[in-house]
């Protein structure tokens, strides 16, 4: 898994390298949600370990970004294309031979609001409240979850959605358990 990883980590740096490169080049073509989903797609592509997306990249910019499973689509009167003052959410990832991955995770390549800021950190205060807990054995995670939200919430603000779900190897990252039918799955 840590391998896998360390392979999705070396594209997500190129994809960011791109990114930056492009949206100071005025002559590059516009970085839309669709083309950030294209560039993943190459630089995971470019280790000979990796088989294919683990489930359709999610490339929110801007209010998209709040778009829970957003799937970009460039007939779609959604579709937006990323500038420098706009935040982008970018939830990818990669089926490796030696493992899955999911990686979430937002961006602003120029100066943020105020509000941006303030969410950010605020979701920032939620990763370190869960990385911090210490909790018994057989805590149902949506108590842990509490823990993920506190900040936000001490804010008054909310997110519709769980805050993480299961990993591991040769799965769908984003399947959901039905009721009454066997198999695997979880939710996300």
């Amino acid at each position: 898994m840590r391998e896998a990883h360390i392979l999705d980590g070396i594209a997500m740096a190129k994809f960011v390298a791109w990114c930056r490169k492009a949206l100071d080049d005025p002559s590059s073509p516009p970085v839309t949600e669709t083309l950030i989903d294209e560039k993943l797609l190459e630089f995971r592509g470019e280790s000979p370990d990796f088989i294919e997306a683990s489930f359709p990249t999610i490339a929110g910019v801007g209010p998209n970004g709040a778009i829970i499973h957003y799937r970009a689509d460039a007939a779609s009167p959604l579709h937006r294309t990323l500038t420098p003052s706009d935040p982008i959410l970018i939830d990818s990832g990669g089926q490796y031979t030696m493992g899955t991955t999911d990686v979430t995770r937002t961006w602003q390549f120029g100066a943020p609001t105020p509000t941006f800021s303030a969410h950010f950190t605020n979701v920032l205060k939620g990763n370190i409240g869960i990385d911090t807990c210490v909790f018994p054995e057989k805590t149902p995670g949506v108590i842990i979850d509490s823990f993920a939200r506190r900040a936000l919430w001490s804010s008054g603000y909310d997110y519709g959605h769980g805050t993480g779900h299961g990993v591991g190897a040769a799965l769908n990252v984003h399947e959901v358990r039905r009721k009454g039918r066997k198999g695997r799955g979880g939710t996300a």
